[in-house]
């Protein structure tokens, strides 16, 4: 649009708004000077300030765009038919365009995204999160799309889109160990294919809860998933459940799931932390049977946020929000030993994680981040060190 036509456009609304340009500044929180610049067609808005533009549309009385993109059919013989319609943006729709196949229409909005939709499902196939309102559109093929930001930048994306839309909060994220699947743990649990970026299942979880923690089985075969009302449910990897949620934690959230990566004569474990400062343990053999291993593994004296297994199982560690972190030796499940308390954090630990690389003495240094961004640093015995990290 050139700052011509803009001011024509303008003119027609403020005409139709029974205003002066002065009136309409006053509105817009302008100088008379400035508004009047566009009215006249003497310039456009500078990069960056498209929401100027929306205040004096605003003030013009066009307060309520309806966000969405129409569509029509456009005949040879030039008959016209309406197509329907696209939503989801949640601000002005500023550009739009076509692939070169016709298949797939994209949208930039001023709602700092770009809108991707599939034209013979009408669903939307990527939702590009940007910076400031996107102001024009291009397609180069079928994949690949720049889209220019009204803070001067533009950005080229790659389909499919490298950013997956849950439509809520994301708490946890895992992938399967085959990598053919992405769990996602939100208002509710998410199941995604992480090569075509689509949704494969959507569940809603009992007690009309929240996921909070998801984790997969060493064999993929069964999903883990902590939620928001202190329960662990089973999941089979089509989305079932393979029996009801257990209780994992008195009061408060369960925070965190994990599998242990081996297979024992009690079966594969699952650990779970919890806001009630307790850490329990589960035999999954019978996964819609789990059983309860001994006591819950006391200590901490804070919530427990994280939980993770050393590579060959033997070891649990936990991360507390008092900032220190713990290890139990796993040889007999039944009877698990406090191994070590390690400090050094000064702050909450949110997540631990083994390396998956033996690390022998004395190389066996380890970093870890706490809730306050200050490094500390472990050694673990010689023979069985591994490295392990906390954040």
């Amino acid at each position: 649009m050139t700052p011509q036509d803009l001011g024509r456009e303008l003119t027609l609304l403020r005409d139709q708004a029974d205003l002066t340009v002065r009136q309409v500044a006053r509105a817009a929180g302008l100088p008379a000077s400035t508004a009047g610049d566009y009215f006249s067609g003497r310039h456009l808005p500078a990069a960056g300030q498209v929401r100027v533009l929306h205040k004096i549309l605003s003030a013009c009385g066009e307060t309520d765009p309806d966000r969405v993109v129409w569509l029509w059919h456009v005949t040879a013989d030039r008959h016209v038919q309406a197509a329907g319609s696209l939503t989801g943006p949640a601000d002005w729709v500023n550009a739009v365009t076509f692939t070169p196949d016709g298949r797939t229409l994209a949208a930039g909005s001023s709602d700092d995204s770009v809108w991707v939709w599939d034209l013979a499902t009408g669903s939307v196939r990527a939702h590009l999160p940007h910076t400031q309102p996107v102001t024009s559109l291009a397609w180069d093929g079928p994949a690949r799309l720049a889209a220019a930001d009204a803070d001067g930048t533009v950005s080229v994306w790659s389909l499919p889109s490298p950013v997956l839309m849950a439509g809520a909060a994301v708490n946890s994220v895992a992938y399967s160990p085959d990598g053919r699947m992405l769990a996602v743990a939100s208002q509710r649990l998410q199941l995604w294919d992480p090569v075509t970026r689509r949704p494969l299942v959507t569940s809603a979880v009992p007690g009309g809860t929240f996921v909070n923690s998801v984790a997969f089985s060493p064999l993929g075969t069964t999903l883990a998933a902590g939620y928001g009302d202190g329960m662990v449910q089973l999941w089979s990897r089509a989305g079932k459940p393979l029996g009801p949620p257990v209780r994992a934690s008195a009061s408060g959230l369960t925070e965190s799931v994990a599998f242990s990566p081996d297979g024992r004569e009690l079966g594969t474990l699952l650990a779970a932390a919890s806001a009630d400062n307790l850490t329990r343990l589960w035999s999954v053999g019978s996964p819609g049977r789990p059983q309860k291993l001994g006591p819950s593994l006391t200590g901490p004296v804070s919530y427990v946020y994280s939980v993770a297994f050393s590579p060959d199982g033997k070891t649990l560690a936990a991360g507390v929000t008092d900032g220190t972190v713990w290890l139990w030796n796993l040889t007999d499940p039944r009877h698990p030993s406090l191994t070590a308390t390690l400090t050094g954090p000064n702050g909450h630990v949110y997540a631990v994680a083994f390396s998956p690389r033996a690390a022998w003495w004395p190389p066996a240094a380890r970093t870890a981040r706490s809730g306050c961004g200050t490094p500390a640093r472990w050694r673990r015995p010689p023979r069985c060190a591994r490295t392990t990290a906390s954040c």
